[in-house]
């Protein structure tokens, strides 16, 4: 038996395979995400872009068409697989707790008093993983992002007619 297989029997029967390594990691991703995070990840967005089901649904709205895209990608393997509830309540709460967007989903629902004059938002999410570019749960915070906005269609410029009369034939 390779040496490398004789170790991860011995993890085995220690009780220490993968589902306690990958919970072992998750934990302390979560506390350093929670208490110092390696890494605050930038999102940003237009707030008239932000989709209505996200207005009267929150974030959750949109969350299994984000896991759904998250998991296609075979190279995004990490903590967010095993426990995906953490990190979209991460995301939430600093979305919606960000003042910009608070605003502009009262102001939707109705909250006259409050006036946006500039419609572009960033939001910081704490990342208790790495500060990798490839970080799977960056990549997380980028889809969730993405998936709260809806395409705008550009507006086709309207066709100017020329009404034909008898002088201008």
């Amino acid at each position: 038996m390779s040496e490398e297989k004789n170790q991860d029997k011995i993890m085995e029967q220690m009780g220490m395979g993968g589902d306690f390594m990958i919970n072992l990691l998750f934990q302390a991703q979560a506390a350093t995400t929670i208490n110092s995070p390696i890494i605050m990840n930038k999102v940003t967005g237009d707030l008239r872009n932000i989709k209505n089901s996200v207005i009267t649904g929150g974030t959750d709205s949109v969350f299994d068409t984000v896991f759904e895209e998250f998991k296609a990608d075979e190279k995004l393997i990490g903590t967010v697989h095993y426990e995906p509830n953490f990190w979209r309540s991460i995301f939430g709460k600093a979305f919606i707790g960000t003042k910009k967007i608070n605003d502009f989903i009262r102001m939707k629902q109705g909250d006259d008093s409050i006036i946006i004059d500039d419609y572009q938002y960033v939001v910081m999410v704490p990342n208790g993983c790495c500060t990798n570019d490839s970080c799977p749960v960056k990549k997380f915070y980028e889809i969730y992002n993405s998936q709260l906005l809806q395409v705008q269609e550009k507006e086709e410029e309207p066709v100017q007619v020329q009404e034909l009369t008898q002088e201008s034939v």
